[in-house]
């Protein structure tokens, strides 16, 4: 239990709330409870180095799951991990329909035609495959640095009543007691609401944050 301004607030940590189910992301929970009641939280959200391996073998999950592009058939039959392709007794007819995406999403344009044999076609796919891998590379690494064990400010409330009482500072803090004890920061938002920005401009003011190459992070001994 806390005593901010004279009121006693029990802060309560519920990690990882919706499970490995929103394309890698995890997402922790600080509630501020003052005689049983919420009357504030913040949300955490990053996606942890392992679990990005697993939901991001290749650039067409990126595309897929990111961008909204998706390559693969819907029955799995043809993987690409590392950028390589894998194919687990796929038709020819899913090999064509992956053929089709993979050339799109690598020239944005369809094909006027492509291959005939079972042999060439992978070879196309292969080629354009790589043009993808080429066209993509950029964004994806800006993807990967970003949101990989950096953890980020999802979204902080106060209620009305209770607010500049010090209770976000003190939910921030907590965050960054929480990320810390895993080895990470807890780095701002890119998107603050005044109030926020009000916040960590206190502080700043207050010699509770740093920056470094990943962006402005709160300090916590």
């Amino acid at each position: 239990m806390n005593k901010t301004k004279n009121i006693n607030i029990d802060f309560i940590t519920t990690e990882d709330i919706y499970g490995d189910k929103n394309r890698g992301w995890i997402v922790h929970k600080i509630q501020a409870i003052v005689d049983g009641k919420e009357i504030g939280y913040l949300k955490i959200s990053y996606i942890p180095k392992e679990r990005f391996d697993n939901h991001y073998k290749s650039i067409p999950d990126y595309l897929d799951k990111i961008e909204g592009r998706p390559i693969y058939p819907i029955n799995g039959k043809i993987e690409i991990i590392d950028n390589k392709i894998i194919l687990n007794n796929a038709t020819f007819d899913e090999m064509k329909k992956i053929a089709n995406n993979i050339y799109y999403h690598a020239n944005e344009k369809w094909p006027l035609k492509i291959p005939t044999s079972r042999v060439r076609l992978l070879d196309f796919i292969e080629e354009n495959l790589e043009k993808l891998s080429k066209r993509w590379k950029n964004k994806f690494i800006d993807f990967k640095n970003f949101h990989v064990d950096r953890p980020i400010i999802d979204y902080i409330s106060v209620s009305k009543e209770y607010r500049r009482m010090g209770i976000g500072t003190s939910l921030y803090k907590k965050g960054a007691e929480l990320m810390n004890s895993k080895g990470l920061k807890l780095y701002a938002s890119g998107l603050q609401t005044d109030s926020a920005k009000a916040t960590w401009e206190f502080m700043r003011k207050n010699n509770l944050t740093r920056t470094d190459k990943k962006g402005e992070y709160m300090y916590v001994d």
